[in-house]
């Protein structure tokens, strides 16, 4: 508990003004002073003209937006000891955290994280307990708990999104190799676990999406080849030439053989009335 003690008042109607100097007293104060109760006469006041630099802020900013749990972390703990070593103003002081909560709140909203599982509430009550705390090392350990929740979930969000972008990659690069079990022998994942790590970043489950792209591979083969129909389905990942030609035909609802025929009469149609 911090307490700020206004000088004595005898009428009951100064009630109002003695809180305002004691109010007064807690702002004025040197964040740099220790201590529970600080007393008009003897507070030492705090440096006006002491402020945190704009460009410390700003890489507050960045160490956010890219998940940089370290550098974040070392950052605020070099601006709180300068404020303390500077007696800088405590009003100063819990404006600037105000700042740098914000810059938190703008990264979970960027990113649409669940601010609740961040902050453990919502965005809003989370400043209004921060501006209400007195003590300067309370809020200087709710802006380090939270700068570690935001860029630790950031960081993490970061990787997966690398992860998923790697597991694309492979896919397209061996299109027709390509299973669940060398995926996960490659990103050093259990097979079950890509599988559900894959539905819930690309909103569709691992077939769905191999069997999508190898038929639109072979949509391209059929136009620009005249290989066989089985051929080009072996080449693309279909072992079978029959169950090639049902997966062509449940997505694309004709049969290979259909599709290279019709599609290349109307290119057909539409050269020579071009020409």
């Amino acid at each position: 508990m911090t307490v700020g003690v206004s000088t004595l008042f005898n009428r009951l109607e100064h009630i109002h003004t003695a809180y305002k100097e004691a109010c007064d007293i807690l702002d004025m104060r040197s964040v740099g002073e220790r201590g529970m109760l600080f007393h008009a006469a003897s507070a030492l006041p705090g440096n006006a003209n002491v402020l945190f630099a704009s460009n410390k802020k700003e890489t507050a900013r960045k160490y956010l937006e890219n998940g940089h749990v370290e550098g974040a972390a070392q950052l605020l703990v070099q601006l709180f000891t300068e404020a303390r070593e500077q007696n800088m103003r405590f009003a100063a002081f819990r404006q600037t955290a105000s700042d740098l909560l914000y810059y938190a709140v703008e990264a979970v909203y960027a990113r649409r994280i669940d601010e609740d599982k961040v902050f453990g509430m919502p965005a809003g009550e989370m400043i209004t307990y921060v501006n209400s705390l007195h003590n300067p090392g309370s809020i200087e350990a709710a802006c380090l708990s939270v700068y570690n929740n935001v860029t630790s979930h950031i960081q993490a969000l970061q990787q997966s999104n690398q992860a998923i972008a790697g597991m694309l990659e492979y896919i397209a690069e061996h299109l027709a190799e390509a299973n669940l079990t060398a995926i996960a022998e490659r990103f050093n994942m259990n097979s079950n676990y890509v599988s559900q790590y894959f539905k819930k970043h690309q909103g569709v489950t691992y077939t769905d999406y191999i069997n999508r792209l190898r038929i639109e591979k072979a949509k391209e083969l059929l136009l620009n080849s005249n290989d066989k129909a089985a051929d080009i389905g072996r080449s693309v990942g279909f072992n079978n030439a029959n169950a090639f030609i049902r997966m062509f035909k449940k997505l694309e609802g004709v049969t290979p053989s259909e599709y290279r025929k019709d599609t290349r009469r109307m290119v057909g149609g539409y050269s020579t009335m071009e020409g």
